[in-house]
């Protein structure tokens, strides 16, 4: 009856020793296999995030490249619309042409007599002739080239 009992007793801790074993391999398999998945799933984010970024990129680029074509088809607009006078007389055609010196030239006028004047906190279109003169002066004196 012992020699049964004993038998017993040592299948029953042989079968928890065993299990005990096969968990903790399963247990440790698994943490490799997190691990790898963690490892794979860091590999594919840092792709993604540079796919993101190489696609940000060329949005900018695209960007960049429309904003230039608008700059050239607003540049060659106006050129086109300052040479498409037509048929006229010279001297209407020098008139035409003196409309933009002579607009720059009163609206520089004004606002040196604002500032001599130094009313220029008292209302807003004193405001708005320094500013006008400002953009008519550097149109003329200011870069029209790329930017």
């Amino acid at each position: 009856m012992v020699e049964l009992l004993t038998a017993a007793a040592g299948g029953s801790i042989t079968g928890i020793i065993g299990s005990l074993i096969g968990r903790v391999f399963g247990y440790l398999e698994k943490r490799e296999e997190i691990k790898e998945k963690k490892l794979e799933f860091d590999q594919e984010l840092k792709l993604i995030q540079y796919q993101g970024k190489i696609e940000a990129d060329e949005r900018e680029d695209e960007l960049a490249l429309t904003v230039e074509q608008n700059d050239m088809m607003l540049q060659h607009a106006s050129y086109q619309h300052d040479s498409a006078i037509g048929e006229a007389d010279r001297w209407v055609i020098n008139i035409l042409r003196l409309v933009r010196p002579v607009l720059t030239l009163l609206l520089i006028v004004l606002a040196g007599y604002i500032s001599i004047a130094g009313d220029f906190e008292q209302s807003d279109i004193d405001g708005d002739i320094v500013y006008l003169a400002t953009m008519a002066v550097s149109w003329w004196f200011g870069d029209r080239g790329k930017r």
